[in-house]
């Protein structure tokens, strides 16, 4: 269950998408809905910084006007939907992802307005660095959302790997309350030996009674993120389930292409686990 849910405000661009998504999510789970702006501030002078201390977390919202008015918005959406909510502003000067990745590792969610990547800003690589460093699951909302979060019909992006196995067990609130599931095996062999097929994930959520349709299809690695969207645009999917990949390794390194093109090609929320 989520409890704690930490939701990102963006100083650029608009902020209701992600704010009138993690207002609709805390209302259905009942949770603590904490919002957090970073104020950027300007270096004096050229130098290095110091990676482990890139900010200092100050316990009220005065500061920037910009900084105010967006958590302003927030705090007025949240009280209008009687959740349980708080703020924080954040001055900063150095690596905004790290600072929030760092954050959001007690929270039991964090949710993260996508970039727009025809525009350059502080939050360009945002979403990544979180979903790599954090250790916890985000909720990637696009900037073209609109409206509150439905949950009725989830896509589940199952390949039996570790980034997606922990993405379905994050996911587990969401897929409690969905009213309908599709599990999508992508490039699965015909002969599983090991028990991770689509079939094994879909056995295993219906001994938490969750009941799933499945969906195979092959395709190249490039490809995989055109199939995802369009399966789930085919299927009017609500939320995506899918793994976040690292560049650990050769194999992960081209996955990482996977999340870095979900990442920009975005039109549904997508929890995403690393």
């Amino acid at each position: 269950m989520f409890k704690d849910i930490l939701v990102h405000i963006p100083m650029e661009g608009s902020i209701t998408p992600v704010v009138d998504c993690a207002v609709s999510l805390a209302a259905v789970f009942q949770s603590n809905l904490e919002a957090v702006a970073f104020d950027y501030q300007l270096l004096d002078g050229p130098g290095e910084l110091d990676g482990d201390v890139v900010g200092e977390i100050v316990e009220d919202i005065s500061g920037t006007q910009q900084a105010v008015i967006a958590l302003d918005k927030f705090a007025a959406a949240a009280k209008a939907s009687g959740i349980s909510w708080s703020v924080r502003k954040v001055d900063i000067s150095g690596n905004a992802g790290e600072m929030l990745a760092r954050l959001s590792r007690l929270y039991d969610l964090t949710i993260i307005r996508q970039h727009d990547a025809t525009t350059t800003g502080y939050d360009d690589n945002l979403a990544e660095t979180v979903l790599l460093n954090s250790g916890r699951p985000i909720l990637l909302v696009p900037y073209t959302f609109a409206g509150r979060l439905q949950i009725k019909r989830a896509l589940v992006c199952w390949d039996g790997g570790k980034a997606a196995a922990r993405a379905v067990h994050d996911a587990m609130p969401l897929l409690g309350v969905a009213e309908s599931i599709k599990v999508i095996g992508i490039n699965e062999q015909d002969t599983d030996a090991l028990r991770t097929s689509s079939r094994a994930l879909a056995d295993h959520l219906a001994r938490h009674k969750l009941s799933t349709e499945i969906e195979r299809f092959d395709v190249g690695v490039a490809d995989i993120p055109t199939a995802i969207l369009s399966t789930a645009a085919d299927y009017a999917a609500d939320i995506i389930v899918m793994g976040g990949y690292g560049h650990s390794s050769i194999l992960e390194h081209i996955r990482g292409g996977v999340t870095r093109a979900t990442f920009k090609s975005l039109t549904t929320p997508v929890l995403m686990s690393h």
